[in-house]
């Protein structure tokens, strides 16, 4: 008892220090870089040098003590990670941990950088786990598998909430698109009936509207910013939208029309859907109903006659 109890206590410190580790590195990360910062880093630039720069030992003297030891460890740790991942996988990292609302300000080298980092603190873990269960072949399985197990939690994070993220975008989208509609025939131009949805839908579909409203304000083309908005979604309905928006605008069409258009047929494909999932119900609950109702049935039916035949032939 005393060395379960001795086990447990390990293996709990164990994974608190783990943890801790965890958010320490994640506590040292700087903050992300917001459109205000890179507003004012732009603003900055045409600004006047001081009079009397300081040196890099002053400058050094003026940072915190995390920032002169571990920000540069973290900066070459990323950098190290954007040099190994391929382009093409790097962005659409990104676009995933932005639809995902950028789970901790992280970028796309940073959520790397944290997978490694909870690969090795797993590593750690689970060869602490397997030198407490004190057998030797235990250390590098539970190794191998905390190792693993913390470089597939990450992603598995990410991947849910972006799956959760397009549901989102896929549910609400019929709902913004009659908004949209009913602003437009009011008079507001497209990017205004977009600033409306922003502000009255304050979930993922609203931040992905005042994202294209940032674009075009930027200089973007509305073409090219609801083609990136409909590729990035990853939703048929969003990118079906975006497409029809995007050939309104080549082709001249009036954009009220397209919208009503876009949301009726939403709104049937919603429908659809809805009707498939409830066809689906019936397959779906025939398994507990097998495995936890139908056992159950049976011996409230069942069981006084199997008791009653025991005790005739018993007694015979």
């Amino acid at each position: 008892m005393g060395l379960t109890a001795f086990t447990i206590v390990i293996v709990l410190g164990a994974a608190v220090a783990a943890a801790g580790v965890l958010v320490a590195v994640l506590a040292f990360r700087p903050r992300a870089r917001t459109v205000a910062d890179v507003v004012a880093e732009r603003l900055d630039a045409y600004e006047p040098p001081p009079p009397q720069l300081l040196n890099l030992d002053e400058v050094e003297s003026q940072q915190r003590l995390d920032q002169r030891l571990l920000g540069p460890l973290a900066q070459w740790f990323t950098a190290a990670m954007a040099r190994r991942t391929p382009d093409a996988a790097r962005v659409e990292l990104q676009r995933q941990l932005n639809l995902a609302g950028r789970p901790l300000g992280l970028s796309a080298t940073e959520f790397l950088a944290v997978r490694y980092v909870a690969a090795v603190l797993g590593l750690l873990a689970g060869a602490v786990l397997g030198l407490v269960l004190g057998r030797t072949l235990y250390i590098p399985i539970m190794a191998a598998v905390g190792a693993g197990a913390g470089l597939v939690a990450p992603r598995y994070l990410l991947a849910s909430r972006v799956t959760r993220a397009r549901k989102e975008l896929r549910t609400t989208l019929p709902d913004a698109m009659d908004l949209m509609s009913v602003c437009v025939e009011a008079g507001l131009t497209f990017e205004g009936a977009m600033a409306k949805v922003a502000e009255r839908h304050l979930n993922t579909l609203g931040a992905e509207f005042a994202q294209v409203l940032r674009e075009i304000r930027l200089g973007r083309s509305r073409r090219d910013a609801m083609a990136e908005f409909g590729e990035r979604s990853g939703v048929d309905e969003v990118n079906s939208f975006a497409q029809a928006v995007v050939q309104s605008d080549a082709l001249g069409t009036g954009i009220s029309r397209i919208l009503r258009i876009q949301s009726d047929d939403l709104r049937a494909k919603r429908r659809q859907r809805a009707q498939e999932l409830g066809a689906k119900a019936g397959l779906k609950m025939l398994f507990p109903m097998v495995i936890f109702i139908f056992p159950s049935l049976w011996i409230v039916l069942l069981g006084p006659a199997v008791l009653l035949l025991m005790h005739q032939f018993g007694g015979s």
